[in-house]
């Protein structure tokens, strides 16, 4: 077996504590329903499975994240905040914000 980067070490890690938290916010139940198999069966997969599919989705440049967490690219992100500063540089008063000058 080939090893990993320390960053993909560092991902897989972190993929499989975003597994395992949505796991223990669910329940058994439903991630076992989802799957088609026993509630026991997904209780063995924090071990054996889930570890190898947070390595393998590191491996392949991805992370685990919630549903409801949204991605900015940063080259996005770091123009806002260049606009942002320079808006704020012209600004001498609160009262400017108001007006929209």
């Amino acid at each position: 077996m080939a090893s990993s980067s320390p960053l993909a070490d560092a991902t897989a890690r972190k993929n499989l504590t975003a597994i395992l938290r949505a796991i223990e916010h669910v329940k058994l139940g439903p991630v076992a329903e989802a799957a088609r198999v026993d509630e026991s069966q997904v209780s063995r997969w924090k071990s054996t499975l889930f570890p190898q599919m947070a390595a393998a989705l590191a491996a392949a440049g991805l992370k685990v994240v919630p549903i409801e967490q949204k991605l900015y690219r940063e080259d996005e992100v770091e123009a806002l905040r260049v606009l942002a500063t320079r808006r704020l540089e012209t600004i001498d008063h609160a009262s400017k914000l108001e007006d929209g000058e």
